[in-house]
């Protein structure tokens, strides 16, 4: 009995303990299934709604630990959802429609959002009638079918996302479609191998995203619009296609570890980046922008050992997908100085060539290309 008796006591102060806060802080409204403001989202936001936010008047939601099935959720303007990361999870009470709508001048940072799982719906929909501009500084998503949807009907619209850890997804992690410009400077999307697609882009959308890992995606990135994608450090070798450009999509790439696929793109002259791609001659490499491995402090070589740079540690692999038979043609390649080409022996028509390096730093690391 003694046990019981103090964790109601427990309880009940931390009821007060919010109370107290609340009180304190009256644009920070608590929702907590122990106490504070209110006991869900919805009613949270039924309240503000009623408070005319605005830029002198603005709202912050704490969303206390624990699961809230919240049916679906459109956050007022100058109003932020504030959680406890893993802690803080909006679950959808249905499936098929989006979970959170957001517009200008809205954020939702640390919060763990799940079960959308409509191909057609999101857990996060930012749709804009106007220019403006939001932010996700960090969100975790979990077993939905697509992830982030940003889009404006008129004029640019734009939102930072800090950073992202995704997984159990089936579709589109972060699409970027007409008038929305997306900066992402952190992303890891572990996927199921078959349909997850880690960055999407559509329209007039366009992406400048930095550290981009895609795991076991189908899709590392997809482009089916005329928008410019930039993304730095694309780490997207265990995806089954790391990039698709599938229209006239200007493409800057600058570092990485992916493998380029020439069938996957409409138009290579549009893509610009650290990376090699074959000729049609199927012998024969093109730069279309230099590739160096190495480190920034230690200095880097280039793979045509351009300047004082040298070509001695690279390694390269052909592979021929038909037969996925990997064929190292390391002691085959021919590099010439100050051109754009380098030719290797190849009987078989491969569509993937592999480049790598067994240069190491001081350390005794394996240098990554930069």
């Amino acid at each position: 009995m003694d046990s019981g008796t103090e964790f109601v006591s427990d309880k009940n102060q931390v009821a007060q303990a919010l109370d107290i806060l609340a009180a304190q802080y009256p644009n920070r409204v608590i929702v907590s299934k122990q106490g504070g403001n209110y006991q869900t989202l919805e009613d949270a936001i039924t309240f503000i709604n009623t408070q005319s936010p605005s830029s002198s008047n603005q709202f912050v939601i704490e969303l206390l630990p624990g699961t809230y099935q919240e049916n679906p959720l459109t956050l007022p303007p100058f109003t932020t959802i504030q959680g406890f990361g893993s802690r803080s999870v909006i679950e959808a009470a249905n499936a098929n429609a989006d979970l959170i709508t957001l517009a200008s001048n809205t954020s939702v940072d640390n919060v763990t959002l799940v079960g959308v799982t409509n191909a057609s719906n999101y857990l996060v929909n930012f749709s804009s009638t106007a220019p403006g501009a939001a932010t996700i500084p960090r969100i975790f998503m979990n077993t939905a079918s697509n992830g982030i949807n940003v889009v404006s009907t008129v004029a640019t619209f734009r939102v930072t996302i800090g950073s992202v850890l995704a997984f159990n997804m089936t579709g589109s992690i972060i699409t970027v479609d007409d008038n929305a410009r997306v900066t992402l400077p952190n992303f890891i999307v572990l996927g199921n191998g078959t349909t997850t697609v880690g960055l999407h882009q559509k329209g007039s959308g366009e992406y400048v995203a930095f550290n981009v890992r895609c795991d076991e995606c189908d899709i590392g990135l997809r482009t089916e619009g005329t928008g410019t994608v930039s993304v730095s450090q694309l780490q997207a070798e265990s995806s089954n296609i790391p990039i698709s450009q599938e229209a006239l999509t200007p493409i800057k790439l600058s570092g990485g570890n992916f493998d380029i696929r020439k069938d996957e793109f409409t138009d290579l002259s549009l893509v610009e980046g650290f990376f090699i791609n074959e000729l049609e001659t199927e012998n024969q490499l093109k730069v279309l922008s230099e590739l160096s491995v190495g480190s920034q402090v230690l200095g880097r070589e280039s793979v045509f050992g351009e300047g004082d740079s040298t070509s001695e540690n690279l390694l390269a692999w052909t592979d021929n997908a038909a037969e996925n038979n990997k064929v190292d043609v390391t002691e085959d390649l021919k590099f010439n100085e100050g051109t754009t080409t380098a030719t290797f022996q190849n009987n078989a028509v491969g569509e993937i060539i592999y480049i790598g390096s067994d240069a190491i730093d001081s350390g005794s690391n394996p240098m990554q290309f930069l």
